[in-house]
């Protein structure tokens, strides 16, 4: 079939590429979801709860993003940014897709916990300091169904409070920042 470019600025006569026609590590599809309000935490000591929020299309309560791939042997790479404040010390994350953990470091018995990613903020500074966790997981669902991922928190004391997307402190200072945090998921072809 011949490709025709009409008066109105349409095309007729091109098809689509399928995916296999893509090289391996093409990024087919890519979604993203932003937090920019504020999630206040108190989960400590390697237990860990839900951050506030939507998905990437502003529904739901629970932050976290979705994606359906194309084929079920492409893979998704997720990429996470969280913009955190605590009283001291680390928070702790873990990843999920749906109810699937994703990547949690080993089991080293006793009271130890366990978690997927960490963001640390320095010990010494005050309360208004900030930090940030990022983290990549190259996940392979092996799926066509549409996937959830989200994060979960947790401080590394008990009984403390931390927050997502501002300092720990709320006081009406110049010095006092928020900023946002991301979860991206891109489609790679396998």
């Amino acid at each position: 079939m011949a490709i025709t470019l009409n008066g109105s600025g349409g095309v007729t006569g091109l098809t689509a590429l399928p995916d296999s026609a893509m090289s391996s590590g093409s990024i087919i599809q890519v979604v993203q979801s932003v937090k920019t309000d504020l999630h206040e935490g108190t989960a400590g000591q390697g237990s860990y709860e839900d951050i506030d929020g939507t998905d990437h299309d502003g529904s739901g309560s629970v932050w976290c993003c979705s994606i359906t791939p194309t084929t079920n042997t492409n893979k998704i790479l997720v990429d996470v940014s969280v913009s955190f404040g605590t009283s001291n010390w680390s928070l702790f994350f873990n990843l999920y897709r749906d109810s699937t953990l994703l990547g949690q470091g080993y089991d080293a018995g006793g009271n130890r916990s366990q978690s997927t990613f960490v963001g640390t903020s320095d010990p010494s500074a005050s309360a208004d300091n900030m930090g940030n966790a990022s983290y990549k997981y190259l996940d392979n669902p092996t799926s066509t169904s549409k996937l959830t991922y989200k994060v979960q928190g947790s401080h590394r004391g008990p009984s403390l409070t931390w927050k997502i997307n501002r300092s720990n402190i709320g006081s009406d200072n110049a010095y006092v920042y928020t900023a946002s945090s991301t979860i991206t998921l891109m489609e790679v072809v396998a």
